[in-house]
């Protein structure tokens, strides 16, 4: 009996001890009182700052937004705005290209004109690094800051509306454009001996204007004042990868094409 006794009390003490205790202090992560819990608010505190990851460096472009801009804008001035007319090039009787301006060239004459415009991009692509090499190295920052004073400069016409003016050394073109308030894009490339260096006699000038007439709809023209030729292409973006385009175009009589010609093409374009 009095073994019993004793195992009686003890289990009596344990619940009573257990009873006398919080939920929190039984278990660990609860809280004993629910409305303390509704204001209470916990805050994590580091003591030991951890150091900042280092920056990874800037990945190199060989072809950066700029110079695609830039190379796109001179392909489609040279080869035609839209892929309808670039798409324009079948292979005659005597081995003949015919361009979408209605030119008829030889085979030879073709690749002579993709090789200006290949070399037009090299020598371009390497000038571009070159002044950004230049543009971080202060040892070479006013070679920079004199070649950006020659072949670039800005006039403000009147309030909204600049005139930005840039020559370009690889090309040897020069290249005006007027900034309004109107988002019409205004262009006028004066194009010269592209294997001279330096400025020479004009052999040709290009006006392009384009305006976004709504998110989806796109206008664009060109005339080329010596030849008097030009083409109006209309744009409309179905999709982030399809568009299709309406260009029409009129091309006057010169040396290497036989009589005027009035074009009007239809093209679907996608990309991947």
């Amino acid at each position: 009996m009095k073994i019993h006794g004793m195992v009686i009390i003890l289990v009596f003490s344990l619940a009573g001890g257990a009873f006398g205790q919080s939920a929190s202090d039984v278990h660990p992560g609860y809280i004993s009182n629910v409305e303390e819990e509704r204001y209470s608010r916990d805050v994590e505190i580091n003591l030991v700052s951890l150091p900042p990851e280092p920056e990874s460096p800037t990945p190199w472009e060989i072809f950066d937004d700029e110079l695609t801009r830039e190379f796109k804008f001179r392909y489609e001035e040279r080869f035609g705005r839209s892929d309808a007319e670039r798409n324009l090039i079948s292979p005659g009787r005597f081995d003949q290209y015919e361009y979408q301006t209605g030119v008829s060239v030889s085979v030879e004459e073709d690749q002579r004109r993709k090789r200006v415009f290949g070399e037009f991009m090299m020598k371009r692509l390497t000038e571009h690094h070159l002044d950004q090499y230049a543009k971080s190295k202060p040892a070479f920052q006013k070679v920079y800051e004199l070649k950006e004073k020659i072949s670039n400069a800005t006039v403000e016409v009147q309030k909204g509306y600049k005139v930005r003016l840039r020559y370009s050394f690889s090309g040897n073109y020069l290249l005006f454009r007027v900034e309004n308030p109107y988002d019409i894009r205004t262009a006028v490339t004066m194009e010269m001996d592209p294997s001279r260096f330096g400025p020479s006699e004009v052999q040709e000038t290009i006006v392009s204007l384009g305006y976004p007439v709504t998110s989806t709809i796109d206008l664009q023209s060109d005339l080329r004042v010596n030849s008097g030729d030009y083409a109006i292409v209309a744009t409309k973006f179905i999709h982030s990868t399809l568009s299709t385009s309406l260009t029409a175009a009129s091309y006057s009589a010169q040396v290497d094409r036989a009589e005027p010609e009035d074009l009007i093409l239809l093209g679907l374009t996608w990309n991947q």
